[in-house]
């Protein structure tokens, strides 16, 4: 089965008096002819922007003075297949200048586009412009790109037509040929990420051991520096360090006691020793009464707690007695579940 193809029935512009202006096309080959500027390249502009052109309507770009005023919409019969719709663009209405409406119902360009692909079984895609491995969000090739490489504007006498880039025309070339959905496939984009997330994550090692190396270089001896960063040389540094560290405290220690026999006579070095017990004794008395203290005030406030309760309690028995004291006269006739009357026992 053929994939629907499309084709224009006819073209139409409204002028702002209400006038129409009408092209009608027959099957095959249509061909434009007539004298040089009498409107042949602006009936094939207002086609192209009725296709999902995103730019501005060709009358407003014009240079010919008031055709901008002329002329308020355009619209198009098109065949897809067996289907019959009608597409306008209506730039002079509020909100509708960026809208193509097919069939009366408004969409953006870019959703025409997707429209207009899906009813003619075209794929969309997106492909790499450049280096996949550019890190470069990959494009939509989209139906206005398609018809650039059929349909290429002459705009200047100075150049042939638009140059369409090497990637688009591989793409779409892909694309007629049905190949671009098995080269651009989601897998391959998938692919092409995990390598960028890859490349990323391999230049921030580096980089994070470039600056681990440059700060722990006053850390490492001059033999481990070599060998940069890694798990054997930390541990050689810190049992370096660790070894440094005692020694310092065994040296701290020897300086102290050196000082307090030189700086103090024999006779009094051991009352000396005595005021040192003393002082530790005392630290434990005061740790220990400390810790009662806290203890006795925690028990305080526990007592504290549980007098509040029974305060509370005895108030709310207080009023149970008070309200029994009102309620002892009340006699009670009927069943409070049932509403059944109650006898009184003899």
């Amino acid at each position: 089965m053929s994939a629907p193809f499309l084709s224009i029935r006819d073209l139409e512009r409204r002028l702002a008096t209400g006038n129409v202006e009408h092209l009608t096309f027959v099957p095959g080959v249509n061909v434009f002819v007539g004298r040089p500027n009498t409107g042949k390249t602006k009936w094939l502009q207002t086609l192209d922007f009725l296709l999902g052109d995103t730019g501005a309507n060709p009358y407003e770009q014009s240079d010919e003075e008031g055709l901008a005023e002329k002329y308020e919409a355009a619209s198009a019969t098109i065949c897809i297949g067996d289907e019959t719709f009608r597409i306008e663009r209506r730039w002079r209405e509020v909100g509708a200048k960026g809208k193509v409406f097919v069939d009366d119902e408004g969409m953006l360009a870019k959703d025409f586009q997707h429209w207009l692909m899906e009813k003619l079984g075209i794929p969309l895609v997106n492909f790499p412009k450049g280096n996949p491995m550019s890190g470069q969000t990959w494009p939509e090739l989209s139906f206005r790109t398609l018809l650039r490489h059929i349909f290429r504007q002459q705009r200047f006498w100075s150049g042939l037509v638009d140059q369409q880039t090497d990637n688009e025309q591989h793409a779409s070339l892909l694309l007629f040929l049905g190949l671009a959905e098995r080269i651009y496939s989601d897998d391959y984009g998938k692919l092409v990420d995990l390598k960028l997330k890859s490349m990323r994550l391999r230049a921030r090692r580096e980089q994070y051991s470039e600056t681990l190396n440059d700060l722990a270089v006053n850390l490492l001896d001059s033999e481990d520096a070599t060998l940069g960063v890694n798990e054997t040389t930390v541990t050689a540094a810190l049992k370096r360090l660790q070894d440094e560290i005692e020694r310092l405290q065994t040296r701290k220690l020897e300086v102290l006691t050196t000082a307090s026999d030189a700086s103090l006579p024999v006779s009094d070095r051991s009352r000396l020793s005595e005021l040192g017990h003393a002082r530790a004794a005392a630290l434990e008395e005061a740790t220990e009464a400390r810790q009662k203290r806290l203890e006795a005030e925690d028990r305080l406030a526990e007592v504290r707690r549980y007098r509040a309760d029974l305060a509370a309690e005895i108030e709310r028995m207080g009023r149970v007695a008070d309200a029994s004291e009102l309620l002892a006269d009340l006699k009670v006739t009927h069943c409070p579940a049932c509403d059944q009357g109650m006898s009184t026992a003899a």
